[in-house]
């Protein structure tokens, strides 16, 4: 889209000890970083960013995102650190955020996949989360403006 780019920059955290929620390895060591996105208007001008904590597990390689600073969470013993991670969202659910942010305008089919997209996203974080919420909300608003201007029209 022209006049609209991301700026991302990343930041290597502290390794930290965990019991990963996937696996099921106990006691391994976890790479972290925090990627912070920027959504630029003209490739200068800052709309809005989202900032998400990283936790990848050497184990089996899944990366979670963390509820806590990176710094903060790199004090907790591993057996607490699993209570502050969430799953990263995965293809579907960014496909359905997608989708729902693209059909918002299409009043029926705007709320079901809106709903069917925040529900797969529910509990995980980042852009996805946000762009399900979106399409969510818009189709509403729409369907919302349709339904009421049928009823005014209709009297």
């Amino acid at each position: 889209m022209p006049g609209f780019s991301i700026r991302i920059r990343r930041v290597d955290g502290p390794t930290l000890r965990m019991h990963c929620p996937r696996c099921g390895a106990e006691d391994v060591e976890a790479e972290t970083r925090e990627q912070r996105e920027t959504f630029l208007l003209l490739h200068v001008l800052p709309l809005f960013w989202i900032c998400n904590r990283f936790v990848a597990c050497s184990a089996c390689g899944r990366q979670f995102l963390s509820a806590l600073p990176l710094e903060q969470l790199a004090e907790y013993p591993p057996d607490l650190v699993r209570d502050y991670l969430r799953p990263k969202a995965g293809f579907l659910g960014a496909l359905l955020a997608g989708i729902s942010a693209s059909c918002w305008w299409f009043p029926a089919l705007g709320v079901l996949f809106g709903l069917l997209a925040v529900l797969v996203n529910y509990g995980k974080g980042g852009w996805v989360r946000l762009l399900s919420w979106a399409g969510l909300l818009l189709s509403l608003l729409v369907t919302g403006g349709i339904v009421a201007l049928v009823f005014f029209l209709g009297e």
